[in-house]
């Protein structure tokens, strides 16, 4: 399968370095016309960079996905607005076999629907917990198709013997603190969970851990021969 790859995010990072550099009028005047300064100081706006990447950051930009191709295609409409008459997109295959330097082309990835809610044992709905529409990094990268209603278990960490001890977690979805990949081995393939729900805090920093809602992005290993879904 065929996606389009297309580094969307140079030309914002340019903008920004370069409005990040004070230039004086008074040291370029003599090399550079007024109006030529003031059409430049507009151009590299950081508020119209900011703009740019606000809209870009709109679609979950995972590789070979229709989001991707969209948000490549934001990338074109301003560089013809700039007046650029030719832009193009390159095509490379993201099949799992192709090799780009020393790594392997990870398989395309692309979702149409995916919700997560909690229910009563009958199967009543009760609260939306997760939305690929509205909210993307809600469902791992690289999970499968899947429809499942199942027990949820609490297995902590869930990345050693011990987090398992007097838990039947087979056929059952787990609830854990760490990534999805990190608890896969165990939890999926040796205990039979039928999913993984993750909580993991957003990576180590100043803040780690103050906001709730700061998760991070799940992920699922991107080659493996059994099925496998997360949130």
């Amino acid at each position: 399968m065929k996606r389009h790859l297309f580094n969307v995010t140079s030309a914002i990072a340019l903008a920004a370095v370069i409005a990040g550099t004070p230039v004086h009028a008074d040291s370029l005047s003599p090399l550079i016309p007024e109006a030529t300064l003031k059409q430049i100081a507009e151009e590299v706006s950081g508020v119209t960079a900011k703009r740019s990447l606000d809209e870009i950051t709109l679609y979950h930009r995972t590789r070979a996905s229709a989001q991707f191709d969209k948000a490549g295609e934001v990338v074109i409409r301003k560089l013809q607005s700039y007046g650029f008459e030719t832009v193009d997109i390159f095509s490379l295959p993201a099949d799992g076999k192709s090799m780009y330097g020393t790594q392997k082309s990870r398989p395309a990835w692309n979702v149409s629907f995916a919700e997560l809610w909690e229910v009563t044992e009958d199967g009543t709905r009760i609260r939306k917990l997760g939305d690929w529409e509205a909210r993307p990094l809600t469902l791992a990268q690289d999970s499968d198709s899947a429809d499942v209603t199942a027990e949820l278990v609490d297995i902590g960490r869930g990345v050693t013997e011990d987090d398992y001890a007097g838990k039947d977690i087979k056929g059952k979805i787990v609830l854990t603190s760490s990534q999805p990949g990190a608890v896969e081995a165990l939890a999926l393939r040796k205990y039979g969970a039928a999913g993984i729900l993750s909580y993991a805090a957003n990576q180590k920093s100043a803040w780690w851990q103050l906001d709730d809602s700061l998760v991070r992005w799940g992920h699922l290993s991107s080659f493996r021969d059994e099925p496998a879904f997360a949130s």
